[in-house]
């Protein structure tokens, strides 16, 4: 049980990770909606699974790549590039 509360705050810091690169205009949001409602993470309860929402463009790939990267380094947590 403990590993996973530990998932939990590590993803934390990764979704400011995320943040900050938006509001640093390094990646563009997903627009939802005719009220265009920002979704950018879905994290499922019951599974160490994230899902991270953002326009399907080369630089926004990098960019998510790249924190993804950073977040294996500091962390040690293995991400997996093939799932989907």
């Amino acid at each position: 049980m403990a590993p996973f509360f530990f998932f939990l705050i590590a993803v934390e810091d990764l979704t400011w990770l995320f943040k900050q690169a938006v509001r640093k205009n390094m990646i563009e949001e997903v627009r939802v909606g005719t009220n265009e409602v920002l979704i950018t993470v879905l994290q499922f309860e019951f599974a160490d699974d994230n899902l991270f929402l953002y326009e399907p463009k080369n630089q926004n790939i990098l960019v998510i790549k790249s924190i993804l990267r950073y977040f294996e380094l500091v962390l040690g947590i293995k991400v997996n590039f093939h799932k989907y």
